[in-house]
């Protein structure tokens, strides 16, 4: 069974959605955090801390590719539901679920390069 197929047996399409909009929600609040202003700092970053930020980007990495597997299933149910479902309320649900992941997906990716910039100055 594939991973993607646990994650969606576990949890109706509104919880899927909650997830993603918050998973969305903390990349943002870590990417703010992450992009703040360093231009204060007196001395470069310590290895210890240059370390963690090592470490969160390989989780965020492996959040990344959950949320894809996640994306990927979404659209593919969405793609193989029949038109008159995809037109209702139950295919925009699905739509709705498939963006928050795709939007989640991208702040992943915005994140890892912004813990990138930071290391670096």
């Amino acid at each position: 069974m594939r991973k993607s197929t646990v994650v969606r047996q576990g949890l109706s399409e509104e919880e899927r959605y909650l997830v993603a909009d918050d998973v969305v929600h903390r990349l943002k609040v870590n990417r703010d955090l992450a992009t703040g202003d360093l231009s204060s700092r007196r001395t470069g970053m310590n290895d210890a801390r240059r370390k963690e930020i090592h470490r969160a980007v390989v989780l965020i990495e492996e959040a990344k590719g959950i949320l894809e597997t996640a994306l990927a299933g979404e659209q593919n149910d969405f793609e193989n539901m029949p038109e008159d479902l995809q037109d209702s309320e139950i295919g925009e649900t699905a739509e709705d679920a498939a963006d928050a992941l795709e939007r989640a997906v991208i702040c992943c990716d915005e994140t890892i390069v912004a813990c990138a910039e930071a290391t670096q100055a």
